[in-house]
């Protein structure tokens, strides 16, 4: 689930994985002699991308954190990428689903502002799909939050859809965005299910290039556990999270969020 950067010889391994280290165990800016001028935008984002999801699989948001750093540093080099922008919002994104209240919401607001900056440049699905769930996870429990950022996000996972009808962590989003909204504005378990398994259908051809978005096959069983659960379909909600953990046995999400609920 969660491949290695993928580096040459020749674009120095040494310099990015001693990067990935120093960042993630410091959060300090690295020395000049780490920056080499063979490392692409590209291989930045794919060391970002696999930091981010590995920290995020173990539940700990000072990782995340750190893994940012490794988009940021990316974004010294090259400020206009929208990639390495997009994995600076994705990495907030991640960070504030593992902390609560005001530090939550600070992190998902910084995740917003980092991700519209990266869609004025590309327009990647995931993008559109992780600023869909931001907006949903800044509602929280207030109906003032609700009024400024609800339609906001049902008009983001739109657009996600709209412009990626076949990706996978599109439609998980839009199934794990389901199971928080009534069913008169379009959610409700039942329609979570619907989206999950179109999701898990998808994933099962799903082969991004390099440095490009990747995270979901495991979690995407956790969420179709709950939404199954919610129904009360403890049988397959646990064996939901059977395949979840096969795919990725030490993810945090399932084991601290999903198998609580489906014991």
């Amino acid at each position: 689930m969660l491949p290695g950067p993928r580096l040459n010889a020749s674009n120095g391994p040494h310099v990015l994985t001693n990067l990935l280290f120093f960042a993630i165990s410091t959060l300090a800016p690295p020395p000049d002699a780490m920056r080499a001028d063979t490392v692409s935008a590209e291989q930045w984002a794919d060391s970002a991308r696999t930091a981010i999801e590995a920290a995020f699989v173990r539940g700990r948001p000072e990782e995340v954190a750190g893994a940012r750093r490794i988009a940021e540093h990316g974004l010294e080099r090259f400020p206009n990428d929208a990639l390495l922008r997009h994995y600076q919002g994705y990495a907030y994104f991640r960070e504030g689903l593992l902390l609560e209240g005001g530090d939550a919401r600070a992190v998902l607001e910084k995740a917003k502002d980092a991700l519209e900056r990266s869609l004025t440049q590309r327009e990647l699905p995931e993008s559109r799909a992780v600023l869909a769930a931001v907006f949903g996870n800044l509602i929280g429990s207030s109906v003032f939050r609700a009024v400024r950022f609800g339609r906001a996000s049902a008009s983001e996972m739109d657009r996600a859809v709209a412009l990626a009808p076949s990706n996978p962590r599109v439609w998980m989003l839009k199934g794990a965005g389901a199971l928080y909204q009534p069913a008169i504005l379009g959610g409700g378990a039942d329609r979570a299910e619907i989206a999950l398994r179109k999701s898990i259908e998808l994933f099962a051809g799903d082969h991004p290039a390099a440095s490009m978005p990747a995270w979901g096959h495991a979690e995407v069983h956790g969420w179709l556990a709950l939404a199954l659960a919610k129904q009360g379909k403890l049988a397959e909600a646990r064996a939901a999270l059977v395949q979840g953990l096969a795919a990725e046995p030490g993810h945090s999400f399932l084991l601290s969020r999903v198998k609580p609920v489906v014991k």
